[in-house]
């Protein structure tokens, strides 16, 4: 399973505020990161499309699910959409933690 973590540092971040977002292959216990991107949210000149934006990014990734610690109903709705799994995470959730409960 390919899944993208919007990350700052060490822990789990929201859609519109991560630094970056990293990708890993997930497979049984074991996560390897294959990609690490800036996240393009971050550039975005309308706030109101931040997420937006950074969903397109992961969808065009080919990842099978995200984890963040929040987003909109409509970016939600746009990854469900496209078949991805979205994961929601409690803030000052560590990326490995995160990372455990994926199956």
């Amino acid at each position: 399973m390919r899944v993208a973590v919007f990350q700052s540092a060490i822990y789990v971040a929201s859609l519109e505020s991560a630094r970056q977002i990293a990708v890993f292959e997930v497979v049984g216990e074991g996560a390897k990161q294959v990609q690490v991107l800036p996240n393009p949210a971050l550039s975005a000149i309308s706030t109101s499309m931040k997420g937006v934006i950074a969903m397109q990014k992961v969808i065009e990734l080919g990842v099978d699910a995200v984890i963040v610690t929040r987003m909109g109903g409509e970016c939600e709705k746009v990854a469900r959409g496209k078949g991805v799994k979205v994961m929601t995470v409690k803030e000052g959730t560590k990326v490995s933690d995160a990372l455990r409960g994926v199956h």
